[in-house]
């Protein structure tokens, strides 16, 4: 049985990849392979980031919100700073900065994550 991996993307309305991590309070998960995927939750997240002041404390916020990428194997956002990118590769999440279509983005995420598999 092929693996179904779980990708969480950051979308004003699931048409593109258009939304910083940072500020982003919904991620659309999806879940599936090359055969299709599926979105399956939309997963609710405090914002990252509010601004350099609140950006700069917080860690205990930060990593609750990291942590709701611990059952993903990939991340799709327009941007992300590199503090959080390292942690979520850290963690064994793919982290792709895709200012592009969801689908083709997707598409991408599972090619890196079946080839990183292989490694």
């Amino acid at each position: 049985m092929e693996k179904k991996y779980k990708i969480a993307v950051a979308s004003k309305e699931g048409l593109l990849v258009d939304l910083h991590f940072g500020y982003t309070t919904c991620f659309a998960i999806y879940q599936g392979n090359e055969k299709g995927m599926d979105l399956i939750e939309k997963r609710q997240v405090e914002k990252y980031c509010a601004g350099e002041a609140e950006c700069l404390d917080e860690e205990k916020r930060k990593e609750k919100i990291l942590n709701t990428f611990n059952d993903c194997d990939g991340i799709l956002v327009m941007r992300i700073g590199y503090s959080p990118q390292k942690q979520l590769e850290e963690k064994g999440v793919l982290v792709l900065e895709w200012p592009s279509t969801v689908e083709e983005g997707l598409k991408l995420a599972l090619k890196k994550l079946r080839r990183n598999k292989n490694e």
